[in-house]
C-alpha cells in the first residue's frame, strides 16, 4: 500500500494577519519565505500585496521553478525581492535525479535578465554536493559553470553558491527511506546512532549517508576542493573581498592539514589528543559556515546565519556579545 502525501497550507488570511502583527518593525525587517515555491499565483499575489502595503524591507523567496513574469513583476514592485533557486546541479540528469530538473541552465540564463528587469534585486543559485549520479568531476564541472555565471552576470546579480549536504540525509525523505533506489547507503538510522555520529572527531564520519559515486571521505574532500575553487573564482572576479577570500582559503588549508593529523593519530593510537580535537572543531565550524558567508561575508555573532544581520537589532547583538564575554571571563578565572 502506497503512502498518501497531502500538501498542508496555512490559511492565507492568517499569513497576511501575521505580517500585520509585525507592522511596526516592517521597514527594518527582512523575511525569508520558506517553501513559497508551492504557493499558487493567487496566494503569492495576496502575500506580495501585503508585503508592499506594510512596507517590509526585503523578502527572500524560495522558488522551485523559474518564476513567471506576473509574479516577478509583483515581487519587483512589492519590496527588495531576492530569489533563491536550487537546481542542485548544472547537469540536468543529476538535477532530475535530485527531484528538481524542471528547467535547463540555458533556460535559467535566459530567465535571469527578465527577473532583474522586473525589479528583482538578485538571484542566488544554490548547487549541492551529495546528489545521485554526482561524482567528483561533476561537482567540479558545476564550479566551472558557476564561473560562467559570474562572468556573464557580474556576480551579485546572479550569485552561484555551493554547499555539501551535511550532516544528514533527511530521515523520512525518499532518499533515506529508499536509499538503494536512488544510489545511497545509510550509515545511521536511529536517533542514538545520529547522536553518536555528531561527536565523531572526523566530520565525514558524522555523515549518515554516502552515494554510489562518492564515499563519505570523498564527499568531505570534494567539498573542500569545490569551496576552495569557488572562493578563488569570486576573489578573481571581485565578487568577494580579497581579504575574506584569503582568510577562507587559509582556514581550508589548515583544516585539511589538521584532519590529516587526526586520522594519523586515530590510526596509530585509537585516541585523539584533546588539542587536535578542539582545533579541528573550530576550523570545521569556520569552513562549513562559509556556505552562509558566501552571501554576505561579515561577522555573525548569533549562530552564523546570513539573515541575522538584517533582522537582529544591533543592541541585542551587543548585549549577547557582552554577556558571552562575561561568562568566558568567569570560566577562565
Amino acid at each position: 500500500m502506497g503512502v498518501r502525501r497531502t500538501l498542508v497550507q496555512k490559511d492565507n488570511d492568517l499569513v497576511v494577519e501575521e505580517l500585520r502583527t509585525m507592522r511596526e518593525a516592517a521597514k527594518r525587517t527582512s523575511i525569508y519565505a520558506l517553501q513559497c515555491y508551492s504557493e499558487n499565483r493567487t496566494r503569492m499575489h495576496q502575500y506580495l500585496d501585503a508585503v508592499k502595503e506594510l512596507g517590509y524591507k526585503s523578502v527572500h523567496f524560495e522558488q522551485f521553478s523559474l518564476t513567471p513574469p506576473d509574479v516577478l513583476k509583483k515581487m519587483g514592485e512589492a519590496t527588495d525581492s531576492y530569489i533563491m533557486l536550487s537546481p542542485e546541479s548544472h547537469d540536468l540528469r543529476i538535477s532530475k535525479a535530485a527531484g528538481r530538473g524542471n528547467y535547463t541552465m540555458e533556460q535559467m540564463e535566459e530567465w535571469i535578465p527578465r527577473a532583474l528587469d522586473a525589479g528583482v534585486k538578485g538571484i542566488m543559485i544554490w548547487f549541492f554536493i551529495g546528489m545521485p549520479h554526482q561524482d567528483r568531476q561533476s561537482v567540479m564541472d558545476t564550479i566551472a559553470y558557476s564561473e560562467r555565471i559570474i562572468r556573464k552576470f557580474g556576480g551579485w546579480a546572479a550569485l552561484p553558491l555551493i554547499c555539501p549536504m551535511v550532516p544528514f540525509l533527511d530521515p523520512g525523505s525518499q532518499f533515506f527511506e529508499e536509499p538503494d533506489k536512488h544510489g545511497y547507503r545509510i550509515h545511521h538510522r536511529t536517533l542514538e546512532e545520529h547522536r553518536r555520529a555528531m561527536v565523531e572527531p572526523l566530520w565525514y564520519r558524522r555523515l549518515n549517508y554516502e552515494t554510489d559515486w562518492l564515499s563519505r571521505r570523498q564527499l568531505q574532500d570534494v567539498s573542500y576542493e569545490a569551496i576552495t575553487r569557488l572562493v578563488e573564482i569570486k576573489g578573481e572576479y571581485g565578487v568577494l573581498p580579497a581579504g575574506f577570500c584569503k582568510a577562507v582559503l587559509k582556514t581550508i588549508d589548515e583544516t585539511q592539514e589538521l584532519l590529516g593529523e587526526m586520522e594519523r593519530a586515530l590510526l596509530l593510537d585509537q585516541e585523539l589528543p584533546a588539542d587536535l580535537r578542539d582545533a579541528v572543531l573550530r576550523y570545521n565550524r569556520k569552513v562549513l559556515s562559509y556556505t552562509n558567508d558566501q552571501i554576505m561575508p561579515v561577522p555573525r555573532p548569533l549562530g552564523g546565519r546570513w539573515f541575522d544581520d538584517a533582522t537582529v537589532p544591533p543592541q541585542l547583538i551587543q548585549d549577547v556579545l557582552a554577556a558571552s564575554a562575561g561568562r568566558t571571563a568567569r570560566v577562565r578565572s
